[in-house]
This record gives C-alpha cells, structure tokens and sequence, in this order.
C-alpha cells in the first residue's frame, strides 16, 4: 500500500459521535463578533490554597502514603498523610516562632527528598516564601559567584542542605546572619539547626491563624530558571 493510499484510507474512516455532557452556559454575541461564554453551573467548593488541600487529604486518608524514597540500605522510607501534615505544621510553627515570613525566605540547597517536601509545605503553611536552588550551584567550587548572585538576589534569613562535607564549602558564601538547618546536622562541622528538633516543634495558635487566613498575595516561592 502506497503512503498516499494510506492516508486516503485513514480519511474514509468513519467517525465515531461523541456524547458530550451537556453544558450550562450563558452565551453573548457582541457586535464585533466576539463570543462570551460564561458557566452558569455554580462554583464548586474548593480549597483556597494548595497547602489547605494537602490537610485537607491527610484528614480524609491520613494512613495512606504520602511520600516515599530509598533508604541507604535502599528499603523504602514512607511517609504518611498523617505524619506529614503532624510535620508540616509543626515546621510552620516553628518558623512563626522565630519571626519569619514575606521578608525572610528560606533557600533548599538541597536535592529532592521527603525532608525537603514536608520543609518547603511548612513554610508554605507559615508564609514563608521558599527558594530552590540546584546543587551544582554548591558543587560548583571557586568563589561560588553563581550561588552568591542567588542569595544577594533572593537575601534568604535560613538555608536547608541535607548533609555531608562535600556541601560545606558552600555554605561560606552565604552572610554569617543566615543560619543552617540540616537533617544529619552531625555531617556537618559547623552549627546547624537539626531538622528532627524542628519537627517536633508543638503547633499552637500560630500556625492555626495562619492556615485559616491566608494571604492572596503572598510570594509561595522564588523559582531561578535559566532562560
């Protein structure tokens, strides 16, 4: 069969009628020949925030898993709905206690992982903006210019990293007014907030008043792009 007999054949197939749902609609002709369409179906409820949606899964499935990763010994680590919201508000807390917020941001100089996930979700539940960076930028070496233009960019008050000596070096380049939270502060030679001691923080009124009045306009996270 011919490649032009081919595609004369795929014309003459038949369609099939599809049944679309009816749809409740207002529609406008204007003059100039424009079309308004306007869903005249009421608004379904929803959560006013991402942050509001993932509570309000973990109180609807709290024993399913959340978040999984590998483990050194490479068994799966998992994490819960429910132990992750219990983490999320209570980093939320903790960030709220020390003051933190729009004009205090937090940079993840880390890759991806659970900790990461439930950190950046606590500040997001506390309005702190979060700042994502690549690791390159920590391996990178030299005077760290490309890290150093990030932080002078994004002036962040805390900086997340994972663990081991091979990210210290970096960590020079941030001002001595940044303080460091790690999940193996124990890797590290210098002082650095345990993240474990973070989580179980207790969550008070804090972070209630913040979950349940959120700002529209906040800033949720700074995202560095190369184009």
């Amino acid at each position: 069969m011919t490649k032009t007999s081919l595609s004369q054949d795929l014309f003459n197939i038949p369609y099939r009628p599809v049944d679309l749902p009816r749809v409740n609609v207002d529609l406008q002709r204007r003059e100039d020949g424009s079309l308004i369409l306007r869903s005249l179906d009421p608004e379904p409820a929803f959560e006013p925030t991402i942050i509001r949606a993932f509570l309000a899964n973990a109180s609807a499935v709290p024993e399913r898993d959340f978040l999984g990763e590998r483990g050194a010994d490479g068994e799966w680590i998992r994490l819960s709905f429910a132990e992750a919201a219990k983490r999320v508000r209570a980093i939320g807390q903790w960030l709220l206690a020390q003051g933190l917020g729009q004009e205090t941001p937090l940079m993840m100089l880390a890759g991806n992982s659970v900790n990461h996930a439930v950190l950046r979700l606590g500040a997001m539940a506390a309005g702190v903006p979060v700042c994502p960076v690549s690791l390159n930028y920590a391996y990178i070496g030299g005077d760290f210019a490309r890290l150093r233009h990030v932080i002078e960019l994004v002036r962040p008050a805390l900086v997340y990293v994972e663990a081991g000596a091979d990210i210290e070096p970096a960590l020079t380049a941030f001002p001595g007014s940044v303080r460091v939270i790690s999940s193996q502060p124990e890797t590290l030679s210098i002082d650095a907030l345990a993240l474990d001691d973070i989580v179980a923080t207790v969550p008070g009124d804090a972070i209630a008043h913040a979950l349940t009045h959120p700002d529209p306009d906040a800033h949720v996270a700074y995202m560095l792009t190369s184009g």
